[in-house]
């Protein structure tokens, strides 16, 4: 079941490496930037984002 309240994307849109999770977001003046997350558990293709992103933040599908 998902969380109420709780942040989720798709499991293509969260990159690791080296342990760190990030994602790819498209800031205001559409600038492509890396940002780290914290992510929690995974379900049906989804991934729980606990902390790093704000809901609303525009961030890409997949890595560009």
């Amino acid at each position: 079941n998902y969380l109420a309240d709780t942040l989720y994307l798709p499991d293509s849109a969260v990159q690791k490496e080296n342990d760190v999770s990030f994602v790819y977001y498209m800031d205001d003046n559409g600038l492509i930037g890396v940002k780290a997350i914290e992510t929690g558990i995974s379900i049906n293709n989804c991934t729980q984002i606990i902390s790093g992103l704000d809901e609303g933040e525009l961030v890409l599908a997949d890595a560009p």
